[in-house]
């Protein structure tokens, strides 16, 4: 525990990354399929899965974290004021590592970190609402609600993992706009950046590149498919990069006025962020700490372009599953996608 007690300084960087461009909130992520329970259905409708995490972070942060963790989420639904933990350090990666505002959103600016030694002791952690349970149990429930009425509304069970993405992309672009005002007031340090973030976005409509990709990448956990939020080295832009049917993809959905950002291999996302002087490596974000996440090894390539043919297109009209084709708006007009055909 001494090793963690002595990098709690580093809990500022996953804080501070909020304010630097237009990243505005850590590391979004997606349910791992294998590790966590899958997002229950009833009559083949989605139900809320408060379980959630990327596969590759399940891997790279151990059972005990995340077994602490989702413990937390279930004494927040119920308004509880203590839960099951593995460690002191488990507790410190819980509570400000990156995962609670990410991963259960609703969270956002409703508790307070009570620190190590007055928060954890003897297996327990401990809780600190910032608004009466009661309020914050309520908008919880709000939350889930709106999750299931939108995952219900733009995906079906039954849909391959490259039908969600292009579904909740339309979802993203359609429905939600960047929030200047914020960036704006974030920039010149008149915000207080704790009222931003997916939760936030969600329930109003707008919000700056991370929360948006936040948001994207939090559906997709809901339906099964693994997301992570990634960004440049400088950490000027966030965007997701996906798992679909077992590929990697990068996805933007802030840059979602074109579909030269969706479904991108490594080499053309590297090129569009540099047409926005936007250098450097592409890196995926982190919880904390991200030696557990070195040290795991995660393949996080991206060099398949199936999907090249959608760069020409503006925005996605239409998902027809049935024919297995994209409809896209292009400078040409109404154009069609055949995915169906592609060889995996």
């Amino acid at each position: 525990m001494m090793k963690l007690r002595n990098k709690i300084i580093s809990i500022l960087l996953p804080l501070t990354l909020s304010i630097s461009g237009c990243l505005g909130v850590n590391v979004q992520t997606v349910q791992a399929k294998e590790v966590t329970e899958t997002t229950k259905t009833t009559d083949s409708k989605f139900s809320f899965n408060p379980h959630v995490c990327p596969e590759g972070f399940y891997k790279a942060y151990g059972e005990e974290y995340w077994t602490s963790f989702f413990n937390l989420c279930d004494a927040l639904r119920e308004g509880k004021d203590t839960f099951k933990c593995a460690s002191g350090d488990a507790y410190v990666w819980c509570m400000v590592g990156g995962a609670l505002p990410n991963l259960f959103p609703a969270e956002r600016n409703c508790t307070e970190y009570l620190g190590l030694y007055d928060g954890y002791s003897n297996g327990v952690g401990k809780i600190s609402y910032s608004i009466p349970k009661e309020e914050f149990v309520k908008r919880e429930r709000e939350f889930e609600k709106k999750i299931e009425d939108v995952l219900n509304a733009n995906v079906k069970k039954s849909d391959t993992d490259f039908e969600k993405c292009a579904a909740l992309y339309k979802y993203i672009v359609d429905n939600y706009a960047y929030d200047h005002d914020y960036f704006d007031g974030m920039t010149a340090g008149t915000v207080n950046n704790w009222e931003y973030g997916i939760y936030r976005t969600f329930m109003t409509g707008k919000g700056i590149c991370g929360n948006l990709s936040g948001l994207y990448n939090y559906l997709l956990l809901q339906c099964g498919v693994d997301a992570y939020e990634f960004n440049d080295a400088g950490r000027v832009h966030a965007w997701s990069y996906v798992v679909a049917d077992g590929v990697g993809y990068h996805v933007d959905p802030t840059w979602g006025f074109s579909l030269e950002n969706f479904m991108t291999p490594s080499s053309v996302r590297k090129k569009r962020l540099e047409e926005g002087n936007i250098t450097g490596a592409l890196e995926p974000m982190y919880y904390l700490d991200d030696v557990p996440l070195k040290k795991a090894g995660i393949d996080f390539s991206a060099n398949d372009d199936r999907f090249a043919q959608l760069r020409k297109g503006w925005k996605i009209l239409e998902v027809d599953r049935d024919r297995k084709v994209i409809k896209y708006d292009s400078e040409d007009g109404v154009k069609e996608f055949a995915y169906g055909k592609l060889n995996k």
